[in-house]
C-alpha cells in the first residue's frame, strides 16, 4: 500500500498521512506522520495476513499458517500503532 503511494506521487499520500480531519488542513511538512503510517501499515498487514488466511484454507496450509507464520504476525506491533494514531488524533 505504502509502495502504491510512493510511485503516484501527489496529494493521495499527503490525504492518508496529514491530513486533519477536524479542521481539513494538509500539512505538506509530513510533522507528526510516524503514527499514522504505523497505523497504515498495520492496516496493510491485517489485510495481507486475511489473504494468506483466505489462500491457506484454499490449498490446505493451514499448518503452516497456524504454526509457522501466525506467531510472527501476532508478534507485529500493530496494536501499539493503533494507539499512538489514536492518541496523536486526540491531541
Amino acid at each position: 500500500m505504502l509502495s502504491e503511494l510512493g510511485s503516484h506521487p501527489g496529494l493521495a499520500g499527503n490525504l492518508l498521512f496529514v491530513w486533519d480531519p477536524d479542521s481539513t488542513v494538509v500539512k505538506y511538512d509530513f510533522q507528526g506522520a510516524v503514527p499514522a503510517r504505523g497505523y497504515w501499515s498495520a492496516a496493510a498487514i491485517v489485510h495481507l495476513w486475511s489473504t494468506c488466511e483466505a489462500v491457506a484454507d484454499t490449498f490446505n496450509w493451514n499448518d503452516w499458517t497456524n504454526h509457522e507464520a501466525r506467531p510472527i504476525y501476532e508478534g507485529l506491533a500493530m496494536a501499539e500503532a493503533l494507539k499512538r494514531y489514536q492518541a496523536q488524533r486526540q491531541v
